[in-house]
């Protein structure tokens, strides 16, 4: 591998200066990897490898930091054949979503030269000034398919959420609970430097880390959300979602494609550019037009506990709901089994809902397995909850959640074990 040289702010090093540590045996994300296995704190926010930083944005700026598609990329001879297929997985799933694409040729340079180094770490966009782009994914990292989309994010120009200039406006970073050696990672960037396209600070994107991430206490927050009812949604790797898939599309002009397609997409979906008869719907909605629900994953085929259309009337009903697999605490699937249901009322009314109670592996950032309630913009990620405590208010009643039309989206997500759950609804 060849020696690139790394600035950050107090440190100079280079790839060849990042230490050997042990693996990673249980992890969420490329953040938590990166520091059990020691390379966190010689990476830019954790997990970007810098050439030199002088501007760096929500997603970059500069053109020639874009790359012309398809975006040319190799193998190390070495790199499992396992983590190839999660790498081709996480690709595929930019592809068809978006107008990117990718074609592997070690033959062209620049390239992107993909391989088993010591954690998950990427630089941000094209380094023009490089022959072969480092992309390092070890074993642990490609444990999770969305864990290699979010480096492969990186790769083609996006840098973290949780970095934006306006970030103040939506997070805090309890910098006292933070490795002294991490604190860099939460570096925030200038409005001036900063393109977050106007996007809306998404809770739930792809590119932010967990609400403890590199903690020192691990039982108390490091960034806090100042909506509180997305302090669980932050720090997601069960899916790219519809906003980062929105944003790679407006990166690389992707919608010009489809400009002379009349958008027939419902709930804010949109003609899909790799083909533009189909729609990019919103998570929770599919069909032809993003008309009804999302079908539920294939390994729930047989789960008669999964998903659904439900009707509200002023009279509170009940249901009960579960995602399961066939995967216990040992180990994860790399994405997530997962089900969809639509409460709907007539127009005019909203949907009360409150769930009564989650059964399901239960932690801060509810990382594995999540349960997710959409009410409003629906383009956006909703609350996440994985434990009761996240259910109930400070009078152990549970909180009372309310959509603002006729259509309530629920989603429940599971990577190991399961998640059962109870809903009380009515109209309102």
């Amino acid at each position: 591998m060849q020696i690139l040289p790394i600035f950050f702010p107090l440190l100079i090093t280079s790839l060849h200066a990042i230490p050997r540590g042990r693996r990673a045996v249980r992890n969420r994300n490329e953040g938590d990897i990166n520091s059990l296995v020691g390379v966190g704190q010689y990476l830019y926010q954790g997990d970007i490898a810098v050439v030199k930083s002088r501007a760096r944005r929500a997603v970059i700026r500069q053109k020639h930091k874009k790359w012309k598609l398809p975006m040319p990329y190799s193998f190390d001879r070495n790199f499992p054949s396992r983590s190839r297929q999660r790498v081709l997985e996480a690709m595929q799933f930019w592809s068809e979503k978006t107008c990117v694409t990718f074609h592997e040729n070690r033959y062209v340079y620049p390239h992107v030269s993909i391989f088993e180094g010591n954690g998950c770490w990427s630089f941000v966009g094209k380094q023009p000034s490089l022959r072969e782009q480092s992309l390092s994914l070890e074993r642990s990292c490609t444990d999770h398919t969305f864990v290699v989309a979010h480096e492969i994010a990186h790769t083609l120009g996006f840098y973290h959420e949780h970095a934006r200039g306006d970030r103040d406006q939506f997070i805090s970073i309890d910098y006292s609970n933070v490795n002294p050696n991490l604190t860099f990672a939460f570096a925030k960037e200038s409005e001036k430097q900063l393109d977050h396209q106007e996007a809306a600070y998404e809770y739930g994107s792809v590119m932010h880390y967990s609400v403890d991430q590199f903690a020192v206490n691990t039982n108390r927050p490091v960034i806090y959300a100042r909506d509180q009812k997305f302090a669980q949604a932050m720090g997601n790797r069960m899916r790219a979602t519809f906003q980062d898939v929105s944003r790679m599309n407006v990166l690389y002009n992707c919608h010009e494609r489809c400009a002379n397609t009349l958008n027939r997409c419902q709930q804010g979906g949109y003609p899909a550019p790799s083909d533009c008869s189909q729609c990019v719907c919103p998570d929770g909605f599919g069909g032809n037009f993003c008309e009804t629900i999302e079908a539920h994953s294939v390994g729930q085929k047989d789960n008669s506990d999964c998903g659904g259309v439900l009707w509200a009337s002023e009279t509170s009903q009940t249901f009960y709901g579960a995602v399961r697999t066939r995967v216990h605490s040992n180990s994860v699937l790399p994405t997530p089994e997962h089900c969809f249901w639509h409460i709907r009322a007539s127009q005019g009314k909203s949907i009360e809902i409150q769930i009564k109670n989650i059964i399901s592996p239960c932690s801060m950032s509810c990382s594995f397995n999540a349960l997710e309630l959409k009410l409003s913009n629906f383009t956006m990620t909703g609350p996440r909850f994985c434990c009761d405590e996240h259910i109930y208010n400070r009078y152990s009643q549970p909180k009372v959640f309310q959509s603002e039309g006729p259509l309530a989206v629920i989603g429940a997500y599971a990577r190991y074990d399961y998640l059962d759950f109870n809903i009380e609804y009515r109209a309102v």
